[in-house]
């Protein structure tokens, strides 16, 4: 593995890509909100990303067999060195940054958490959340829409909060759902079932352009119950028409990446857009 091959196996796989979008999701709900951002519970929210997806990493190199790895677990196999550090780094982080938080934050936190750890772990007859039928992305959805908009914006809940998460819940199941299809075989060989099990590839895709279709109908009835920008609302739309395209262009034969780094991408993307109009209106 060359240099540059493994920074990129890090920064996928040890899980750096995905605790930054979780930052810039919680960022864009300060930013629709008008809120301050809270340098401390991004900290956390990026630092205990990089410990649940770590421990996700581990777990799932050690219950598959070692000619049942794929090429991506082959990938993740020749950097899981760095797995143990980056968890140690990060739980310190993540613990410092917990306890520096307001104490509503810390309660609203628990139970959330408590379902990403579930996720994870095996507590239940040796499973996990992910391990029983169709829970696996019912359960990444909540957890993300909760984690990234419900608790930053704190105990002075606006207007139209609750619609936002059900908008966000819809988006997260929207694409969540194809990485039924990236794991099918693995799934299949842990015996669980998912919606992959019963429904084919373009029907998986069918039921992810519906529901983003869904969520960005929601969102267009937002600015009747919160005052959403114009502009936010033209960069959120764009950011769907992206990703429903991704959604479009997806077939088995995709590399992971298109997974791991453009799917799971959309996530920061909504906020990187917002970013952009708002530097758009401030020039104009």
């Amino acid at each position: 593995m060359s240099f540059l091959t493994k920074v990129r196996a890090v920064y996928l796989y040890g899980n750096f890509h995905i605790a930054l979008m979780a930052v810039l999701m919680c960022i864009e709900s300060y930013l629709i909100f008008d809120r301050h951002l809270s340098p401390k519970f991004l900290w956390f929210m990026f630092s205990s990303t990089m410990v649940i997806y770590t421990v996700h990493r581990m777990y799932g190199l050690l219950k598959i067999k070692p000619e049942d790895l794929n090429e991506r677990y082959l990938v993740i196999n020749q950097i899981k060195s760095f797995f143990p550090w980056l968890l140690a780094l990060m739980s310190i982080i993540a613990g410092v940054t917990f306890l520096s938080l307001p104490l509503e934050t810390m309660f609203d936190l628990i139970w959330p958490c408590f379902i990403s750890l579930l996720y994870v772990v095996p507590l239940f007859n040796k499973k996990r959340l992910r391990d029983y039928p169709f829970i696996k992305i019912i359960a990444i959805a909540f957890s993300w829409s909760y984690l990234t908009l419900i608790v930053p914006l704190g105990l002075a809940m606006p207007s139209g909060a609750w619609l936002l998460f059900l908008e966000r819940f819809c988006f997260f199941l929207a694409i969540t759902l194809p990485f039924d299809l990236r794991d099918k075989e693995i799934d299949q060989s842990a015996g669980t079932l998912t919606f992959a099990s019963v429904l084919n590839a373009q029907q998986v895709k069918s039921v992810s352009i519906f529901l983003l279709s869904l969520g960005l109908t929601i969102l267009f009835f937002g600015p009747m119950l919160f005052s959403l920008k114009t502009s936010f609302m033209i960069a959120l739309t764009i950011s769907y028409l992206i990703t429903g395209y991704l959604i479009i262009l997806l077939s088995t034969q995709k590399e992971d990446a298109y997974y791991t780094f453009l799917l799971d991408g959309t996530i920061g993307l909504r906020c990187i857009l917002i970013l952009i109009s708002m530097l758009i209106v401030n020039l104009t």
